[in-house]
């Protein structure tokens, strides 16, 4: 049977999230908490939608939606901040854009987890999934260019 990401029970969610060689990283209790801070936008009573519960931490931290994973004992989440805070965010411009470009901290060791939130996070991103404010701009409708054109513009390009 299939996994619906969007529709998962609480114990669904924390056994795919430990299911990793890391081991246990979150409980149902730790997650109850995260989802009754959230207000249950993450999904409703019974159910988690997976790409929203990851969105959240795009989140600045006191904004509505943030996930705080500290609380009391920071010991319990130590490794999986390691991991998300190994890499920092470089604004780069080039060709008429701007991108963030990430670089590895000199002290950091690994960043498996954060390499595994960004990939939820992309997968969120093309379900739709985004938070108040954070939605992003509408990129320029391209016009389509064929194979013909790309060359007759490389000829005239390069006489």
């Amino acid at each position: 049977m299939a996994i619906d990401p969007r529709r998962l029970r609480p114990s669904e969610l924390c056994r795919l999230v430990n299911s990793t060689p890391l081991g246990t990283v979150l409980d149902e209790r730790q997650l109850h908490r995260h989802r009754t801070r959230a207000g249950f936008r993450i999904g409703d009573a019974t159910h988690v939608d997976l790409f929203c519960y990851v969105a959240r931490l795009a989140v600045a931290m006191g904004d509505r939606g943030c996930l705080s994973l500290f609380g009391q004992r920071r010991e319990e989440h130590r490794l999986f901040a390691e991991h998300v805070t190994a890499e920092y965010r470089v604004k780069t411009e080039g060709r008429g854009r701007t991108v963030d470009e990430w670089k590895l901290r000199v002290s950091a060791g690994d960043n498996h987890w954060l390499d595994c939130l960004v990939g939820c996070a992309v997968a969120a991103s093309i379900q739709g999934v985004s938070l108040p404010g954070l939605s992003a701009e509408p990129g320029k409708d391209r016009r389509r260019v064929s194979f013909a054109e790309l060359q007759r513009r490389r000829k005239e390009h390069h006489g």
